[in-house]
């Protein structure tokens, strides 16, 4: 069984991407998320048709029923539970692999420009790593994937910065972990790389750019 955990906030003003509100404001900060989130899963969802399980994995946890609401579909709903993003994720994996999954992803849902091909393409590396990442180009990743769980994986990891993904591969190693690497990506953080936000915006015929500047 393949199992993909899509980790998503529900969209308050102030609650979502914090740093990209200091830019654009709290509120338009709050629509690019809810839009991007929208869209990357309206990306994955044929993947429910192929024997995928997809789980939406929410946080804060007392907006369970406003999450089932906004993000109605085929899907298990879980919290994320207590603790760090480490943390997370690491229940995250135990839980799906304790229900029967053979391979799990765990997906950000703020990524710019994902395709369904390299969600496909990670399932497949898995046939032959431990381990697969999707490298995002703040140094951290937008995507990881295990055959089974790793929770010494997700320890000592300097979440936050633009170590994460390097750490992340040196402590795959000191595993003795087999790691593959899937194409770049950028998530939605910043307002630096403008051009990524036009691009996502053209895509998804959702205006942007103005809160960008011309």
């Amino acid at each position: 069984m393949e199992v993909l955990i899509l980790f998503v906030r529900y969209p308050e003003a102030g609650r979502v991407k914090t740093r990209l509100a200091k830019s654009v404001g709290p509120e338009e900060a709050r629509r690019l998320y809810q839009n991007l989130t929208e869209a990357n899963l309206k990306v994955i969802h044929p993947l429910a048709r192929q024997g995928v399980d997809l789980v939406i994995a929410f946080d804060p946890p007392e907006q369970e029923e406003a999450v089932k609401n906004w993000l109605r579909g085929p899907y298990h709903y879980l919290n994320q539970g207590e603790g760090g993003l480490g943390e997370r994720i690491t229940q995250g994996f135990e839980r799906v692999f304790l229900g029967g999954a053979k391979k799990a992803i765990v997906l950000g849902s703020d990524t710019l420009d994902l395709r369904i091909e390299i969600v496909k393409q990670a399932y497949q590396a898995l046939e032959s790593s431990d381990l697969v990442l999707g490298p995002a180009k703040d140094g951290g990743y937008y995507l990881i994937g295990l055959r089974r769980p790793q929770p010494r994986l997700f320890q000592n990891i300097p979440w936050s910065t633009p170590h994460v993904l390097a750490s992340t591969q040196l402590r795959a190693e000191q595993l003795g972990l087999s790691y593959s690497l899937l194409e770049e990506l950028e998530d939605l953080d910043e307002v630096e790389n403008r051009e990524g936000f036009r691009r996502w915006s053209q895509r998804n015929e959702t205006d942007v750019t103005n809160t960008m500047g011309s």
